[in-house]
């Protein structure tokens, strides 16, 4: 596999479980293969919360904030379930979309997504202006939208606390206007997808993978 530049990413945070030590050693496994730095590897360990969409939201909202005390000029939040493709054109599309978020104007960046529209930019076939996209799995935030963002996810907490529906306010629900306003890229294809497994959220056995291999023409 080729060398990845990590230079843009200041941190790279992934959300595991306590009791989830099988998911931990996936994701460590997982970033050795990426190539990351060792000092750029954060593990927040998840808050169990009940149920488990609010316990994901108030994780992720947790992370936001952590990195904007340590000023971390761009951080990769990553869900501990990842996993990766490790061949030579996935690192050389990933390289290249590093190198497009250091020229151009934008607030989140999904390395994988449940993308559902798009629209890819003409003048580069790895990139996408993500519309409408599911899943908090990988995704870098620009330091200077992490108010947004903690403001946003907030607001979806307040309203699953209150009795709010997950397909109303979990946090990859509620940031779709943001989504539509701002500057949200992506990465396409995805990097990589959500592992196959029993998911503590759902409380049974998983496999999303489908819908990280969609067509392109299926989401413009």
């Amino acid at each position: 596999m080729s060398e990845i530049n990590w230079d843009l990413i200041d941190q790279v945070v992934y959300i595991n479980l306590a009791e989830r030590n099988d998911r931990r050693v996936n994701t460590r496994r997982e970033l050795k293969k990426l190539g990351v730095p060792q000092e750029k590897i954060t593990r927040f360990e998840a808050i169990a919360y009940q149920p488990g969409y609010i316990g994901c939201a108030q994780s992720h909202l947790q992370v936001l904030q952590l990195a904007q005390q340590q000023q971390w000029k761009n951080v990769l939040i990553l869900e501990d379930d990842m996993a990766f493709h490790h061949d030579s054109a996935s690192a050389h599309r990933l390289n290249k979309f590093f190198a497009a978020l250091t020229q151009i104007n934008w607030h989140v960046a999904f390395l994988t997504a449940n993308y559902v529209q798009v629209t890819p930019f003409k003048s580069a076939d790895y990139l996408i202006k993500a519309h409408r996209a599911f899943c908090a799995c990988a995704y870098i935030v620009n330091a200077s939208y992490l108010p947004v963002l903690i403001e946003n996810i907030s607001e979806s907490i307040e309203q699953l606390l209150l009795g709010g529906a997950q397909h109303h306010y979990a946090l990859d629900v509620h940031w779709m206007p943001l989504m539509q306003r701002d500057i949200w890229l992506g990465l396409f294809p995805n990097l990589g997808y959500q592992r196959p497994g029993r998911s503590d959220i759902e409380k049974g056995a998983m496999d999303y993978r489908h819908l990280f291999y969609k067509p392109l023409s299926k989401l413009v």
